[in-house]
């Protein structure tokens, strides 16, 4: 569930490598707050 202010959000369910390449599931992270920064360069 993500928080956005007042609203609650479920937040899908996904997996992203670390920086040492291993897998981590969003889940883990289940009722525990989490900062996620996303970077591209276009």
């Amino acid at each position: 569930m993500v928080t956005y202010g007042k609203e609650e959000t479920i937040f899908p369910n996904f997996s992203l490598p670390d920086l040492s390449g291993r897998e981590v599931d969003i889940s883990t992270y289940s009722g525990k707050r989490l900062i996620i920064f996303m970077w591209a360069s276009w």
